[in-house]
This record gives structure tokens, sequence and C-alpha cells, in this order.
């Protein structure tokens, strides 16, 4: 599979084979163009890691982390996505569920993946405090959300002001 792949100028170029551009970031495949917190993600997770992708939609993420032995669970509001995504990925685990009341113990996951949903939510807040309540200690977080520069139709902002709402002192 064709591979994009960053250079140092800032240039991109297309190459057949994997390997790490000269500033150490992966190599990003072509069909995850656009999509480039995927890459950085996949690159983290572990194998046997318990994950938890807020937003799975179709599963295709999940079906791609499982690929790298871990235990994912996903989560999404939208019934029919859920369905497909138990067919797409048959080692996960799916269940329609708000970001807001997960139905999860406390500290049951390594890592939580809401990659472009918090936009999404409505109140960040009681979210972003679930997601503290289902991570193991040290856990992760991988978030991303569209820039505030950019205008989709819907809310978009960036993380310093997602920080700003929820923090606690």
């Amino acid at each position: 599979m064709p591979t994009f792949v960053a250079t140092r100028s800032g240039a991109s170029s297309t190459t057949s084979h994997r390997t790490q551009n000269d500033r150490g970031l992966p190599p990003i495949p072509l069909d995850y163009f656009g999509s480039f917190q995927n890459v950085l993600v996949e690159a983290r997770v572990q194998p046997r890691w318990r994950l938890l992708e807020i937003g799975c939609s179709s599963g295709y993420f999940s079906s791609r982390l499982t690929g790298r032995g871990a235990q994912v669970f996903g989560i999404d509001l939208n019934t029919s996505l859920v369905a497909k995504a138990a067919q797409n990925c048959a080692a996960g685990r799916f269940c329609a569920a708000e970001p807001g009341r997960l139905p999860f113990g406390a500290a049951s996951f390594d890592a939580v993946i809401m990659l472009e949903v918090i936009e999404h939510v409505g109140e960040e807040k009681p979210v972003v405090e679930e997601i503290r309540r289902v991570l193991k200690p040290g856990g992760l977080l991988f978030l991303s959300t569209p820039h505030a520069g950019i205008d989709y139709g819907r809310r978009a902002y960036n993380l310093t002001v997602i920080a700003e709402r929820v923090s606690t002192t």
C-alpha cells in the first residue's frame, strides 16, 4: 500500500514502503489521508491495552487497533453504526451510550480515544469527568477537535478552550 510521508521541506511525496521520515514521524498510509491523528494514536497503542473509543462510528479505527493487539470497547450514539462496528470489528465490543454517562467501571481503560467528537457533545465538563473516571491512573486521553478558525457549520474550538472549560482547581 502506498504511504504518504511528510518531508523536511514540508512538501509531500508518496512512497510504496513504510519508513520513518527525517522528522521521526510515522508514515501516513494513504487510506488515512486527512486523519494524521489516527496515525499518531495507532503508533502509541500497545498490545493488551484496554481502549475506549468514544464515537466509534462503523468500527474501522477500532478494527485497526484490535489488529495491534489492543482490547477495544467502542461507544456511539448511533445504534445503526454500533451494529456496523460489531460487524466490521468482531474482536471489539460495542454499545450505544452517551459519553457523559459511560457504562464502565472506574479505572477500566489504559486509554480513551475521542477524535473529532468533543465538539458534538454539548457540555464538555461531564464528558471529561467521565473520561477521567474510567481511565486507569496514568492512562492516556487521545483527543482531537477541529480548530476554531475552521467553520464546519458546527461548534469548533481549540483544545485550550476545552481545557479552560473543564479545568478544576
